[in-house]
């Protein structure tokens, strides 16, 4: 296309990176990227060369498309090119954007003597076509992670609805001691153990919410 490029992408690219790394999160996986976050990993990236580069695609001096590269060296297989946070913007898909980024990025591994991989969700079944159409071949490895970002919002988020099953319990066993008729320390007892559960819950909440705010205060730290 007249006045595209592929290159790589320096520090005046660096808001259309934030801003597409947030549209792919959110359209991919649903997830809502921190903004400061992100600049601050972009910024790492543009500064540690060493570490990776964003191979980003052009047209007029404004940023369509984007993979980003990160190394890993393996003692078995030596260095690893990984494919990372692929986009290309709604309204320049299905116009062969992606696969021009991809030749380059298979002439830099080539060049570096790597492999390439890349990981994607399971439910991006676009993708997973795109992928298969250019040669790439599924593996049998299972990736693990401790996601600090995301993991104790979805606990805290299921926390809250064990919270309020406790409280629809402790409701259902109050009308049920009454129809029984129970004697009243009874009832008092059932109650004060499903306040028990119910404090212990809301413990349990806090705990996770402090351990979140930690872990992305270490991470905006090395960042």
């Amino acid at each position: 296309m007249q006045g595209s490029e592929i290159l790589i992408a320096q520090a005046q690219h660096k808001t259309e990176l934030v801003h597409q790394l947030q549209e792919q999160a959110y359209e991919t996986e649903q997830k809502q990227l921190d903004n400061n976050l992100v600049t601050k990993a972009i910024e790492y990236i543009l500064e540690n060369p060493h570490f990776g580069f964003f191979l980003i695609y052009t047209e007029n001096h404004h940023v369509f498309g984007q993979i980003l590269m990160t190394k890993e060296y393996n003692i078995y297989s030596g260095l690893t090119c990984w494919f990372q946070s692929v986009y290309v913007k709604k309204d320049h898909r299905m116009k062969g954007i992606f696969k021009q980024m991809y030749k380059e990025f298979m002439k830099y591994a080539a060049k570096e003597k790597a492999g390439t991989k890349l990981y994607v969700e399971v439910e991006n079944k676009n993708a997973i076509k795109v992928y298969e159409k250019l040669g790439m071949i599924k593996t049998e490895e299972t990736i693990f992670e401790d996601d600090f970002v995301f993991h104790p919002v979805k606990q805290v988020k299921l926390l809250i609805k064990l919270e309020l099953l406790i409280l629809v319990k402790i409701v259902q066993q109050g009308l049920q001691a009454t129809k029984r008729n129970q004697r009243t320390y009874q009832r008092k007892e059932k109650v004060s153990q499903g306040m028990t559960q119910l404090n212990n819950c809301k413990l349990r909440i806090v705990q996770i919410i402090t351990k979140m705010h930690l872990q992305q205060q270490r991470v905006q730290q090395t960042i």
